[in-house]
């Protein structure tokens, strides 16, 4: 989720990557956007990589979170 405070033009996108291979990659999500769960098989993964990238606007702004990330077996 992107934090709560902060300027209203933060944009981010929230991706998953499976030893380098990206198995999610969220919609773009703005300071308003509501928290999505996700669920991602990572079977037979052994190097887990979540990422948060800034948009073609810049980084300015962007403060985003994996709030309550887990893995569950």
């Amino acid at each position: 989720m992107l934090a709560n405070q902060g300027p209203t033009y933060a944009k981010v996108r929230f991706t998953v990557l499976g030893g380098g291979v990206e198995l999610f990659r969220s919609s773009l999500r703005t300071r308003h956007s509501d928290s999505v769960q996700i669920d991602v098989d990572v079977r037979d993964v052994h190097f887990l990589d979540l990422v948060v990238d800034g948009t073609d606007d810049g980084i300015s702004g962007d403060h985003a979170e994996w709030a309550s990330a887990h893995l569950t077996c």
